[in-house]
C-alpha cells in the first residue's frame, strides 16, 4: 500500500505537469534545501511585499491567480527566467501565495524523483493563539521513511520577522495541523473554531458544512 501511495504522489499530476518549459527545470538535485531555495528563487509572497520593500500594483496582484507550474514557468520565461535556479531582486520575482510555494515545492520536487504533495491546513506560527489557513509541502523521506513537512515560503526574513521555534524544513505537526487534522479536532473536541482564521472569517463553521 505505501509502495502505491509513493508512486501516485511521485508522478506530476495537472497542476505539476511540465510539458513545454523542461529546460527550466533541468536537473533538479535530490536535495530538499536546494529545491526550498529554488522555490524562493522564484517566487515572493504577496502578502509580505511591504516587508521586502514592495509596493504591488494591482496588475501584479493579479499573479498568484496563473495556477499551473507550466504556465508559471512560462510567465517566469516571459520574465526573463531560463532556469529555477537563478537568483533574481525581489521585484523580479512571480508574486504568489503559500499555495503556489507548496504546489512549485511538489512539483520540484517530483522533477527531482521525490514523491511529494501539497497539504492544506492550519497554521500556528503566523498569529499567537490563532490558526492561520496555509499550506506546505510535504516529501517523503525515504531514509527516515516518513513524511516530512516543509513550508517552503519561510525564507531568512520570514523566519526572523515570525522568530520561529523550528527549522521550516521540518515543520513538527503541533505547529501545523492538515485539513483532516484539523476537521477531526472541530467534530470530537470543538477545540478549533473559535481561534481559526479561515480566509477572511473568524471561524471554522466550514467544519460543520462538511
Amino acid at each position: 500500500m505505501m509502495k502505491n501511495t509513493l508512486e501516485l504522489y511521485l508522478e506530476h499530476d495537472i497542476m505539476t505537469k511540465v510539458n513545454t518549459m523542461k529546460s527550466m527545470v533541468a536537473d533538479i538535485p535530490k536535495d530538499i534545501k536546494t529545491i526550498v531555495a529554488y522555490v524562493q528563487n522564484i517566487l515572493l509572497h504577496q502578502h509580505w511585499a511591504k516587508a521586502y520593500g514592495l509596493e504591488l500594483s494591482e496588475e501584479r496582484k493579479k499573479e498568484p491567480f496563473i495556477r499551473s507550474f507550466e504556465e508559471k514557468l512560462i510567465f517566469l520565461n516571459k520574465m526573463g527566467f531560463n532556469h529555477v535556479s537563478e537568483q533574481r531582486s525581489n521585484e523580479n520575482k512571480m508574486v504568489s501565495i503559500c499555495r503556489d510555494f507548496s504546489v512549485v515545492a511538489s512539483a520540484l520536487c517530483r522533477e527531482a524523483g521525490i514523491p511529494a504533495r501539497a497539504r492544506c491546513g492550519f497554521a500556528t506560527y503566523f498569529e499567537e493563539g490563532k490558526y492561520i489557513d496555509h499550506w506546505v509541502l510535504e516529501y517523503w523521506n525515504s531514509k527516515e521513511q516518513r513524511w516530512i513537512m516543509v513550508d517552503a515560503q519561510l525564507d531568512e526574513l520570514q523566519q526572523k520577522a515570525l522568530k520561529l521555534p523550528f527549522d521550516p524544513l521540518n515543520v513538527p505537526e503541533e505547529y501545523f495541523l492538515t485539513g483532516p487534522r484539523a476537521w477531526l479536532i472541530c467534530v470530537k473536541e470543538n477545540a478549533i473554531p473559535s481561534r481559526s482564521v479561515f480566509l477572511s472569517g473568524g471561524d471554522m463553521s466550514i467544519c460543520n458544512a462538511i
